[in-house]
């Protein structure tokens, strides 16, 4: 059976029917079951034959068209919610890691699409330009007070670089008064040298009780180097009571046990026997260093005698060869030249007066004269010396 030159086939009849029920290409596709291009085809021919209402088919389409909801995409919604705070288009690319054009696209894009409130926008940005103000008013009076960039940037609990970056608009914009700052620098530095520490203060209570050096550097768990040093610095500020701490000191000596340790009654065992410190070394195999470190620990103390330690090594001396009167001399000259005088006057004692040639009794006076001489120079360095040490040990 031949179909009419006007008649519709099945095909073209759901195709009118869905197009003038207001249905795009794409829906009726799907519902007929066949491809976008024939739906558009069948369409055109229908159009071109008149056989399809077109007013009819606009209305229904505008019937069953969905409202705009305009909706917008999360990278879309953070940019609005940012530029809404009252953020510039630089920090929101900062705050998105994003490039400064993209978020200048976004923000055309929600501006054409009606999405930003340009009020509250404003509204918003004024009140972060005033903060920003008042912000940077703080850090104008702070670096006027004479604070440093870290000081301020920890009162004000914000990074280093925020201030440095807000200084360098202050000072571009001449807002700093950069005489008054150095001004204030420099009295806050001349306070700052005569004030103290926490350390500081913990080192001379505890020099101030009496404690050395040492005793501190254990207490505190520092070197002495250390505990020395910071010494220094409080002498140097003034802070330092001398003669409370000498007082203390000697306070602290006095009740301080005078008692020997064994390697010490060793040492001043032999000393008395009138060996050398090179053979109580030898003896003790210990190094020399120690052995006289010791050996000055001892007269420190007041533990060692020391004239009965001279005539003692003189007698070991003697006993190993009788001399004679020149050997006696020669000996005592060089005593004289070592400045051993304890050993010297011993050596002296050993020639008898009434044996001597007159010569000879003129050249023992004459060491003796020496000996004197020597000895009350020798006395006067050490008081001097004592109390030097006595200073550096303060």
């Amino acid at each position: 059976m031949r179909i009419a030159k006007n008649e519709l086939t099945e095909y073209q009849k759901q195709i009118k029917y869905f197009a003038e029920e207001g249905y795009d290409s794409k829906e009726i596709a799907e519902k007929v079951g066949r491809t976008l291009s024939s739906v558009r085809s069948a369409i055109a021919y229908l159009k071109v034959k008149g056989q399809i209402d077109e007013e009819k088919m606009a209305v229904m389409r505008a019937s069953r068209a969905k409202p705009q909801t305009d909706t917008l995409n999360k990278y879309q919604r953070q940019v609005k919610e940012l530029l809404e705070n009252g953020y510039t288009i630089k920090e929101i690319a900062q705050k998105l890691g994003k490039g400064y054009e993209c978020i200048w696209h976004v923000q055309n894009k929600l501006k054409c699409k009606g999405q930003l409130d340009e009020e509250k926008m404003a509204m918003i940005r004024e009140e972060r330009e005033e903060a920003k103000r008042e912000y940077q008013i703080q850090i104008k009076e702070l670096s006027e007070e004479g604070y440093n960039v870290k000081e301020i940037a920890q009162k004000l609990g914000t990074t280093l670089n925020i201030i440095i970056y807000n200084r360098s608009i202050l000072r571009a914009n001449g807002q700093l008064d950069e005489e008054k700052m150095a001004m204030m620098r420099a009295e806050k530095a001349k306070l700052k040298t005569k004030t103290l520490t926490e350390y500081q203060s913990q080192v001379k209570e505890l020099l101030e009780d009496g404690y050395t050096a040492k005793e501190i550097a254990q207490k505190l768990v520092k070197s002495s180097d250390n505990i020395n040093q910071v010494k220094d610095r409080i002498r140097n500020k003034g802070k330092l009571d001398e003669e409370k701490i000498k007082m203390k000191l000697e306070e602290r000596a006095k009740l301080r046990p005078k008692t020997l340790t064994k390697y010490q009654k060793q040492i001043k065992y032999f000393c008395e026997k009138g060996y050398t410190q090179k053979q109580i070394a030898e003896k003790l195999g210990r190094p020399i260093g120690s052995v006289l470190s010791a050996i000055t620990q001892l007269k420190l103390k007041g533990q060692l005698d020391t004239k009965k330690v001279a005539y003692m090594r003189v007698q070991r001396k003697l006993e190993k060869t009788q001399r004679t009167k020149k050997d006696i001399f020669n000996l005592a000259r060089g005593y004289l030249k070592k400045r051993k005088y304890e050993e010297l006057v011993v050596t002296l004692e050993e020639l008898d007066e009434n044996m001597l040639e007159p010569n000879e009794i003129k050249t023992l006076e004459d060491i003796k004269d020496i000996v004197k001489r020597e000895k009350t120079v020798a006395d006067q360095v050490e008081t001097k010396k004592t109390g030097e040490e006595t200073k550096s040990f303060i």
